[in-house]
């Protein structure tokens, strides 16, 4: 029965040493399966010298020392995983701060090692630049010189046009004095023309409006005259037919004439019908006189309409004739005094040309 009590005895002191063997295995972090055996087999040992230990002050001092012993123990335990937890936060914040320090320096290395790069980066693009730059200066300077060459050559070229243009303008100035007192000469002859041609404008205008209104007052007896032929035309007719009836009527008479010379004698009847037959040849004989004089007045009016159409058509070619020669007139004056207005133009062109050549040389 002691052997029994001493065993549950010691169950908390060994409890208590299993709990200490794994917290330290707990704060110890070992992952290894023989470091792991290495302590269990330590454990158990301390257990057995443990056990052995209380064993011993139970034979030596009883249950109450022991009990009291283990209650110090179990104090002293639980004061040490307090301390070990204490510990373990500290360790813990600790591993934290040295995370987050070896983050910052990490990312200061990375941060330095991007500043090397961009600083090896610049330099590289800073020596192609002065390389660059050298090069461009000496190009600058030769093109420099090449470009001040030629505009020393332009400039000696446009001098000498400049002189060439300055004698080509003399010598168009000379020119331009020569033909313009030769168009003076010319102008004088044309308004000398002109007015000549004016008189004589004036006065065919005059003959050409006296031909107008002849032209018009044969037109109006050319009209007078188509009436006349039109009404003298069915006088014709009408007496051609009146000389129809007339035939007619002799014809009436003559059948007639066997009735009535029973009625009538033949002395009669002979007078009657040499009556009717005078009266006819009169009548025949006044529209053959009328038919001639017509055909005598349309042959006259005939004559005079061709001899008025023909001065007509004359005074018609005589009126566009001076027509053209006054439009060819008019023509020829507006050319010259076109030509008169280029040579003005170009003489002031000429004169803007030399001055700005020479504001240029300048």
């Amino acid at each position: 029965m002691q052997q029994e009590e001493i065993s549950c005895n010691e169950s908390p002191e060994c409890s208590s040493l299993e709990r200490c063997g794994s917290t330290a295995t707990r704060d110890g972090r070992s992952e290894d399966p023989l470091a792991l055996l290495r302590q269990i087999e330590d454990q158990r040992e301390l257990e057995k010298e443990a056990c052995a230990a209380v064993a011993a002050i139970l034979s030596a001092k009883g249950e109450a020392a022991v009990q009291k012993l283990l209650q110090e123990e179990i104090r002293r335990v639980k004061k040490v995983e307090s301390d070990v937890a204490a510990a373990k936060k500290r360790v813990v914040a600790a591993g934290r701060g040295v995370d987050e320090a070896q983050l910052k320096v990490r990312r200061e290395l990375e941060s330095k090692a991007e500043a090397e790069r961009i600083c090896a980066v610049l330099q590289n693009a800073l020596r192609r630049r002065e390389a660059n730059t050298s090069e461009a200066v000496k190009e600058m300077e030769a093109r420099r010189l090449a470009v001040r060459e030629k505009v020393e050559q332009n400039i000696s070229d446009v001098r000498a046009k400049c002189d060439e243009k300055q004698k080509q303008t003399a010598e168009m100035e000379e020119e331009n004095v020569r033909l313009r007192a030769v168009v003076d000469e010319k102008k004088r002859e044309f308004d000398e023309a002109y007015a000549t041609y004016q008189d004589d404008w004036a006065e065919r205008e005059q003959h050409v409006e006296a031909l107008m209104r002849s032209s018009r007052e044969v037109e109006r007896e050319i009209e007078l005259l188509e009436k006349k032929l039109s009404y003298v035309r069915q006088e014709r007719k009408l007496t051609e037919a009146t000389k129809l009836n007339l035939q007619h009527h002799l014809e009436a008479y003559e059948a007639h004439f066997e009735q009535y010379k029973h009625s009538q004698t033949i002395e009669e009847a002979e007078k009657t019908f040499a009556q009717q037959r005078e009266e006819v040849e009169k009548r025949l004989a006044q529209l053959e006189n009328e038919k001639k004089e017509a055909q005598e007045l349309r042959l006259k009016f005939d004559k005079e309409t061709i001899g008025l159409r023909g001065a007509l058509a004359t005074a018609k070619r005589e009126l566009q004739k001076i027509e053209r020669d006054r439009h060819l007139a008019e023509k020829r004056c507006r050319l010259a005094q076109e030509k008169a207005r280029e040579r003005e133009k170009e003489k002031e062109k000429e004169k803007e040309k030399c001055g700005e050549d020479k504001g240029s040389t300048a």
